[in-house]
């Protein structure tokens, strides 16, 4: 009985959930405060975390338990990525709001900040110099970059990174801001003249 149950209100949940997503999806097209939207979108991606988690926390012991364990995390990771999508969706088309700050910090470091390169574009990056280069906000964002670096796999992205924090370092009123920023671009170069020397030293 107890177990028949939990199945049944974790149908609930995924109802629920489901319709949260739908909600929101169709919500991007109408008139709505865009910073509430954000909100119920956040919502939706912790509770549907919260219950895909659930599972992984009930399997069963057994001899797939690795195996079946490793499929939830897969389908929780899918999941995040589809709400990661859909906030930056919303940050793209309401590029001066001040939520978006926290928008593109959510989506650098979303499943430990693995390939974020592949979710942000110069666009994006141009954006946040543009509307957000002053705000407070910017801290938890940049820090990001402390431990990852702004060298990435696209050119122009990686210009338009360096761009960025030169931006904060000139025009953010906040001292320790700037420090940071001049920080990342200072590891930037050292980490380019450390990987220009060992080119050199094998010519």
């Amino acid at each position: 009985m107890k177990k028949s149950f939990r199945v049944e209100n974790l149908l609930i949940l995924l109802i629920l959930i489901t319709g949260i997503g739908i909600y929101v999806k169709d919500k991007l097209t109408k008139k709505e405060p865009p910073e509430e939207l954000y909100k119920k979108l956040l919502k939706a991606r912790s509770v549907s975390k919260e219950i895909i988690l659930k599972r992984y926390r009930e399997v069963p012991d057994s001899p797939n338990k690795n195996s079946e364990r490793q499929k939830i995390l897969d389908e929780c990771n899918a999941k995040d990525n589809e709400y990661g999508k859909m906030i930056l969706q919303l940050a793209r088309k309401y590029p001066q709001e001040s939520f978006v700050v926290k928008a593109y910090f959510r989506a650098v470091e979303a499943n430990g900040g693995a390939n974020f390169s592949d979710k942000l574009t110069p666009k994006d990056v141009a954006n946040l110099q543009k509307y957000h280069r002053k705000s407070k906000e910017i801290k938890s964002l940049i820090s990001e970059f402390t431990f990852r670096g702004i060298n990435t796999k696209n050119p122009e992205l990686t210009l338009a990174l360096s761009a960025f924090l030169e931006s904060i370092v000139k025009d953010n009123p906040d001292k320790q801001i700037r420090g940071i920023a001049q920080f990342i671009l200072l590891k930037n170069e050292i980490v380019r003249f450390e990987k220009s020397q060992v080119v050199n030293s094998k010519r």
